[in-house]
C-alpha cells in the first residue's frame, strides 16, 4: 500500500508511533501535533485540528523544518462510516437458507 503524508491514516500512524507528539487545546480546537524524525527534509511536522464542540476534523497543516507551511488542508466535509454495511461490497450480505436433511 502506498503511503501518502497527506492522508489522515498517515497522520494517525505518525502520531501513534512518535515519542515526540503533543495534544493541546487552543481557540476551542483540539490540536494533535507530531514532529517527525525521518529522512524527508521537507516534512518535519504535522498538525491536525479538531473542533472541540463537534468532534470533527477541520484542518491539517504539514510544515517543513523551518516551520513553513507546505500543505494546508481545510476539511469542509468528512463522512466517516456513512455507508450502510450492505452498500459496501466487502460486507454485502446475501440471504441464504439451510436445507434440513
Amino acid at each position: 500500500m502506498i503511503e501518502n503524508f497527506l492522508w489522515l491514516n498517515s497522520f494517525i500512524e505518525d502520531y501513534k508511533n512518535s515519542s515526540n507528539r503533543k495534544l493541546y487545546e487552543e481557540n476551542n480546537m483540539i490540536i494533535m501535533e507530531v514532529t517527525l524524525h525521518n529522512n524527508n527534509q521537507y516534512v518535519s511536522s504535522k498538525k491536525l485540528f479538531i473542533d472541540k464542540t463537534t468532534g470533527k476534523i477541520t484542518k491539517m497543516i504539514v510544515q517543513d523544518k523551518n516551520q513553513k507551511n507546505l500543505v494546508y488542508i481545510l476539511y469542509n466535509e468528512i463522512k466517516i462510516n456513512s455507508l450502510k454495511k450492505e452498500e459496501v461490497l466487502a460486507f454485502r450480505l446475501n440471504n441464504f437458507s439451510v436445507a434440513q436433511y
